[in-house]
């Protein structure tokens, strides 16, 4: 063989290496693009018990937020959509929202966002009206005139199409988002995040995977499905996966994501869920120091258990524990180290929602 030859032939035999490596490479790329911190967390270690308060509603509590030792809960009474209870006796102090159609009125559906903010002095609380109208209510005022006072509203993304939404910098018209998307370059459904800056007209995309989960005919497409929680000064966001083991944190200020995941449980590279089986639910409340999620354990006969997982902001694991009764849209009183949640129960057809207290006091320090 000529030397000219020979230099052909390696060369082409070079080329068919790299391109072989390169291929290799990209079939086992890690389908989501960002660091990933493994945790782990024994099913067995304690259990928390809840007291009941004495509060009892009778009808069905869908959010609830605790500020400043009072609580506000999402409700649907004649007078209004939000009642606040005083956290000391849990007696009525207000109730605000009324049904109607001026401004501070507010019509179905409505929904009580987790996010909260403090401004000059003031309690800032935001309400989804209409589903596609987003409302921001000075509650300090609010409660002193004895009236429902809205200070700012806009058009939001509907909360009803399959959509999450959290705000930015405390501003009603700079949210970060998640949507479901038909599909993609692979004609595969996906889920968009992005954050939208309405008063500049800008948009910056967050590409969180590489491509989709692998499928079969079970599987869900939507496989990183979950509610948004935000830190409560910060513009630091989490999104505990519904189906999945996940948890995603958004650092928005900072532009970084990264993910905790339960140790040896299925990852984004294995087969995606097929959807029967919560993970963790939409109910989630944050302190300046955790995140506290409600985590389902689903045993061989379909029974669940729900537990209470406990991050800090840097994704670091801090206790878990099961809890009884189950609880709804719980809330974490920082003064008291004591987390206050909503049992559901049905007696002679009539829904009621219980008011629990549990005492995180030894398990969360």
């Amino acid at each position: 063989m000529s030397k000219h030859l020979f230099v052909k032939v390696a060369g082409i035999v070079s080329m068919a290496i790299i391109f072989i490596c390169v291929s290799s490479c990209l079939k086992n790329k890690p389908i989501f693009l960002h660091e990933v911190k493994e945790f782990s967390f024994n099913e067995s270690d304690c259990t928390l018990t809840g007291i009941p308060t004495g509060l009892e509603y009778e009808g069905d509590i869908e959010e609830t937020l605790l500020i400043d030792s009072l609580l506000i809960c999402q409700v649907e009474e004649p007078e209004g959509y939000l009642n606040v209870y005083r956290l000391k006796d849990f007696s009525l102090k207000a109730t605000l929202c009324p049904l109607g159609r001026a401004r501070n009125e507010f019509m179905f559906p409505l929904k009580l966002l987790s996010q909260y903010y403090k401004k000059d002095g003031d309690t800032y609380i935001l309400v989804v009206d209409k589903a596609s109208y987003i409302k921001e209510i000075n509650l300090t005022q609010s409660l002193a005139q004895g009236s429902t006072i809205v200070t700012d509203m806009s058009d939001t993304p509907s909360f009803y199409e399959d959509k999450t939404v959290l705000y930015v910098n405390n501003n009603i018209r700079h949210f970060f988002m998640s949507e479901r998307k038909d599909g993609n370059t692979d004609n595969e459904p996906y889920r968009d995040y992005k954050v939208v800056d309405n008063a500049n007209n800008d948009t910056t995309l967050i590409k969180l995977f590489s491509k989709s989960m692998k499928k079969d005919e079970e599987s869900i497409s939507d496989f990183s499905f979950g509610v948004f929680i935000k830190h409560p000064q910060k513009n630091l966001f989490a999104q505990p996966c519904q189906w999945m083991d996940y948890i995603i944190f958004f650092d928005i200020d900072n532009d970084k994501v990264f993910a905790v995941h339960r140790k040896d449980k299925p990852t984004f590279n294995n087969l995606a869920p097929d959807g029967r089986s919560i993970v963790y639910s939409c109910f989630t409340c944050a302190s300046n120091d955790y995140l506290f999620t409600n985590y389902i354990v689903t045993d061989e006969d379909g029974n669940e258990d729900s537990y209470l997982l406990v991050f800090d902001w840097s994704g670091n694991f801090k206790a878990g524990a099961k809890y009884n009764p189950d609880v709804l849209s719980f809330v974490y009183d920082e003064k008291q180290n004591a987390l206050y949640g909503w049992n559901r129960s049905n007696q002679d057809e009539v829904s009621s929602d219980v008011l629990y207290k549990f005492d995180l006091n030894g398990f969360l320090n």
